[in-house]
């Protein structure tokens, strides 16, 4: 497997497992997409980015739906709050993912990741998941 696949793998299932123990979250499907727009994903580009000229997509991964989590058990104020994106690539892969953060996106690494549209899917009985490339 070569290190983008094995690094997209890791990184998706840092994001699945962080949401996993969550009831809020039971049998609901996450969309990333990672370097690509995603034509099902809502609101993939803030204002900022529209008149950015500069903006490129090849170097953000979205997110949906919005899952906010706390940095860890001891930080749990409203305060501390954080996207699920946010927390796995600054607190999990952050010497390998982080490139820079402007207005809130995230600015990573792509080439080190697969590029494409990635679900957490239910199986047909409903019972288990997994991360499927759809694009």
């Amino acid at each position: 497997m070569k290190p983008e696949a094995r690094l997209t793998q890791k990184f998706l299932k840092c994001i699945s497992d962080h949401l996993s123990g969550r009831p809020e979250c039971r049998k609901l499907e996450y969309r990333v997409a990672i370097g690509v727009q995603d034509p099902k994903m809502p609101s993939q580009v803030t204002f900022d980015e529209l008149v950015n000229p500069d903006y490129n997509v090849k170097d953000h991964i979205y997110f949906y739906p919005p899952i906010d989590v706390y940095p860890s058990t001891h930080n749990r104020k409203k305060s501390d709050l954080q996207s699920i994106l946010h927390h796995a690539i600054f607190k999990h892969y952050a010497d390998e993912l982080f490139d820079k953060s402007v207005d809130g996106s995230i600015y990573v690494k792509t080439d080190k990741l697969v590029p494409g549209v990635y679900i957490y899917q239910l199986s047909m009985n409903g019972k288990r998941r997994r991360w499927i490339r759809v694009r």
